[in-house]
């Protein structure tokens, strides 16, 4: 009876929808803490967090949405993928922008993607062709926000470095549950119980937060 409880449909959806409000939580937290941080450039780290775990937990809930949108199932998804690409592309901004102060390049080359999956999703290219770019740029967005913070774990030190390292930590967790959700991983791992998927979403998202909200420097 466990076995087909945690296989059920309806619990894993209950549980994908339990990590959206958390990461609409999360959004909050950040948002109300750029507010009471005095220092421009940390309050708008958390800008760029907060949008990350909003656009994230946008993802999710179409996600769920889709499921239940029959026809429009594909454009729903795709939008949840749209969704993901903007809250990478927030997160990736700022910290170019406010702690690395570089040229933006890996800035521009997310906005590059975003722009591919949105002109193929307007109908350039086919159904087919359009999720096919989107698996293959998703992963390389992702690349992008992990070359970006381990770039500067390397040439950072001492709170800032371990708030990175917290923070990595934590978008790997929801990067790598949300890969779990993925038709390719249920392939290659056919008897990974579906409810880990989110559970692993859900300790990256805590983690990720409270790395970032309860680990201040004094």
């Amino acid at each position: 009876m466990i076995l087909q409880w945690y296989k059920s449909y309806e619990v894993n959806s209950t549980i994908w929808l339990i990590s959206s409000f958390l990461l609409f939580i999360s959004f909050v937290l950040f948002l109300i803490a750029s507010k009471k941080e005095e220092l421009e450039s940390r309050s708008r780290v958390y800008i760029g967090y907060g949008l990350f775990t909003l656009c994230f937990g946008l993802t999710r809930f179409l996600f769920i949405f889709a499921d239940f949108t029959g026809d429009l199932h594909d454009n729903i998804m795709v939008l949840g993928y749209l969704m993901a690409i903007l809250g990478i592309l927030a997160v990736v901004f700022i910290l170019e922008t406010y702690l690395l102060k570089t040229k933006r390049i890996l800035t521009i080359i997310t906005s590059i993607l975003f722009i591919l999956i949105l002109v193929a999703v307007m109908g350039v290219a086919s159904r087919d062709d359009a999720l096919m770019m989107i698996y293959i740029l998703i992963p390389a967005a992702i690349i992008a926000t992990v070359i970006t913070f381990i770039y500067f774990i390397i040439n950072s030190s001492g709170h800032s470095r371990k708030k990175a390292i917290g923070a990595l930590i934590g978008i790997l967790l929801m990067f790598f549950g949300h890969l779990m959700d993925s038709n390719l991983f249920n392939a290659i791992f056919p008897g990974l119980p579906e409810i880990i998927c989110p559970i692993v979403l859900i300790i990256g998202v805590i983690f990720f937060t409270t790395s970032q909200l309860y680990n201040r420097s004094k």
